[in-house]
């Protein structure tokens, strides 16, 4: 009995322990799986539906805005969406050089219209806050701005998405750009992080980061792997092309396969000529042991182009050179966009959803 005791005693200390480590550290979910993501891909809407936000004073003019106050939208712009797993919010992230503070602007949804609910300043020596990504209840912002040229991405826990709280880790990337962050799980537990950079003097490229362990605080290995982009291959009826894309997002198929999905626009400056805008596909082959091993070793991938969808934006309600965002929806088995341009209209935040369907019965 007393032996039992003790062995109780020990077990009852072990899930204190255990329940201590686990609310003491941001944990997201998981990656949401898909099934068939090139099925899913393949039914995204090429027209969306429109949705309002009113920004309740919290984003004053003139920025954001293309007055001629704002240097007709030049100063600042919206630069990254993602709709939050769970909730009815959207994060919008935005630069602002003339303040030197990247900054978030969190929008809560009430059907086909919402409100900025909360502005929050993320950085105020690096003012380039780009596409951003999240996993569970982790966000990932990739900034870059500073003298002499530096970058980094940092995380916060939105689990309340109007008070994000900021993670103690980030990536350090000195003499970088980071443009756009892709971040997903493993099947190893471990964490992925991809970084695109172009304009920094060095070839357009994705630079892979890997978790040293399946708790983010923890941080990423100091190694990284770069892959070109002048090394994409493609499937039959495919080119071999990847953009500077605004935004990219992972997604995980249930069978273990890594995609990832950037959004472009075909025209480098989308305020004088509208363009057309893309959602690109790409398988993304690591090794397995990069995928699967307890003890995993990052090693460079191959990266091949497998579908692109035109997507229609229409009034003014979105562009994908400003702000794109993938959705995954586990239960439906669905995919669907988020997009915004780059600036207001007045003080009303606009948005388009590119709605996904789920597979066929």
């Amino acid at each position: 009995m007393m032996n039992l005791m003790k062995r109780g005693g020990f077990l009852a200390v072990w899930l204190v322990l255990l329940a201590g480590q686990w609310t003491g550290h941001a944990q997201p979910a998981g990656a949401r799986l898909i099934d068939d993501v090139e099925g899913a891909f393949a039914r995204i809407q090429v027209v969306g539906a429109h949705l309002t936000a009113r920004t309740n004073g919290l984003i004053p003019e003139p920025r954001y805005r293309t007055s001629m106050r704002n240097w007709f939208g030049l100063l600042n712009h919206f630069q990254g969406i993602q709709r939050l797993p769970d909730r009815n919010y959207l994060i919008l992230s935005g630069s602002n050089p003339r303040s030197s503070a990247a900054e978030l602007f969190v929008v809560r949804l009430d059907g086909d219209t919402g409100d900025v609910v909360a502005r929050i300043g993320v950085d105020s020596a690096m003012w380039h806050a780009g596409g951003l990504s999240t996993i569970g209840r982790i966000l990932a912002v990739p900034l870059h701005g500073a003298s002499p040229r530096h970058a980094k991405v940092v995380f916060y826990d939105v689990s309340d998405p109007e008070h994000p709280v900021r993670l103690p880790v980030e990536i350090d990337r000195p003499g970088r750009k980071a443009s756009a962050v892709a971040i997903t799980d493993l099947p190893n537990g471990r964490f992925l992080a991809a970084v695109l950079s172009a304009y920094d003097g060095l070839p357009r490229r994705i630079d892979f980061y890997l978790s040293r362990s399946a708790v983010l605080e923890d941080g990423f290995l100091p190694g990284l792997v770069t892959w070109h982009v002048r090394d994409v291959t493609a499937r039959v009826g495919q080119e071999r092309t990847f953009s500077h894309f605004q935004g990219l997002n992972f997604v995980r198929q249930t069978d273990g396969r890594l995609y990832l999905v950037g959004f472009h626009n075909s025209v480098a400056s989308p305020a004088v000529l509208p363009g057309r805008d893309y959602a690109d596909l790409y398988e993304v082959a690591f090794p397995v042991d990069t995928l699967e091993a307890i003890v995993p070793a990052l090693a460079r991938p191959d990266v091949i182009k497998t579908a692109n969808r035109l997507l229609r934006c229409t009034g003014g309600y979105c562009n994908m050179d400003a702000a794109a965002g993938l959705f995954v929806d586990a239960e439906t088995q669905s995919l669907s966009v988020y997009a915004a341009p780059g600036w207001l209209s007045g003080n009303v935040v606009r948005t388009t959803v590119y709605r996904g369907a789920p597979p066929a019965r």
